[in-house]
């Protein structure tokens, strides 16, 4: 997930890219843990996520105060990111 070759010149700078891909490595984890409890998408590894579930066309719109996914119906996958986003906006907001 982006350590292949750091991409900064400076010590401190590659220090905080790596930071940043440690933080997108845990929340791509925990949107598996979460979102996708009884999917096979839970198991996949990240490369796979991004080229499967990451690049399918989609857009959020508001309609009467409400947020609404559309997604390509043309993806094979599109129903695994439909199933997984109904579950990520039934779970309760982080207490804080």
């Amino acid at each position: 997930m982006g350590l292949r070759n750091l991409p900064l010149t400076s010590f401190a700078q590659n220090r905080i890219w790596c930071q940043i891909v440690g933080l997108a490595s845990e929340i791509t984890a925990w949107m598996g843990l979460l979102g996708y409890t009884d999917q096979p998408a839970r198991r996949w590894e990240p490369k796979r996520v991004r080229h499967r579930l990451f690049q399918i066309p989609a857009s959020i719109a508001r309609h009467a105060r409400q947020q609404v996914l559309h997604v390509s119906d043309r993806s094979r996958w599109a129903e695994i990111v439909l199933a997984g986003h109904a579950r990520h906006v039934q779970l309760p907001a982080p207490a804080g």
